[in-house]
């Protein structure tokens, strides 16, 4: 479908002359100059349309390089430099509060799965190797600390387990 008409269009568009041009680049790549005329008719109407929106555009070029609105918009550039300064203080807080926040939930998590790896009637050795071992020291620390004395007998049980096996975790 069409889209409706925004604005006067001319009445008919006629291309009067196409003309072709090649040359040779010293690459081998061909270079082509198109040249053409093209004849437009407007309506008498149409055209005054066309002529008076120009004459408003230039209107509204010129209030845009108006002091006043030029005074607006560095006032607006204050204003906005002012929200952004008071904004700043509050993104940094929360940004360093979502990282705690990050870090308590990834040891909660690890603690939470260390107990269900130790207390686990078979053990998973695709979590040790995948999960346990790829873990950061601090991470691990924490999760081993959040054990309760049995879950820490159980932890080394496992550990010796795995060795035995000869899958190699480190601590």
């Amino acid at each position: 479908m069409n889209e409706p008409q925004k604005g006067p269009a001319p009445k008919s568009r006629t291309q009067i002359k196409l003309e072709h041009k090649y040359e040779v680049l010293e690459n081998g790549d061909v270079k082509v100059i198109q040249e053409q005329i093209i004849e437009f008719v407007w309506t008498g109407r149409d055209f005054l349309t066309l002529q008076r929106s120009n004459e408003n555009i230039l209107e509204q070029t010129r209030i845009l390089m108006s002091e006043e609105h030029i005074t607006k918009l560095k006032k607006q550039e204050a204003d906005l430099i002012e929200e952004i300064d008071k904004l700043k203080p509050i993104g940094i807080e929360s940004e360093t509060k979502t990282a705690i926040a990050y870090e308590e939930m990834i040891r909660k998590g690890m603690a939470e799965s260390l107990s269900k790896a130790v207390n686990d009637t078979e053990i998973k050795e695709n979590w040790w190797l995948n999960v346990w071992s790829r873990a950061k020291p601090e991470r691990k620390r924490a999760a081993r600390a959040a054990l309760t004395a049995e879950e820490r007998k159980l932890y080394v049980k496992v550990i010796h387990k795995l060795k035995r096996k000869g899958i190699s975790i480190p601590k």
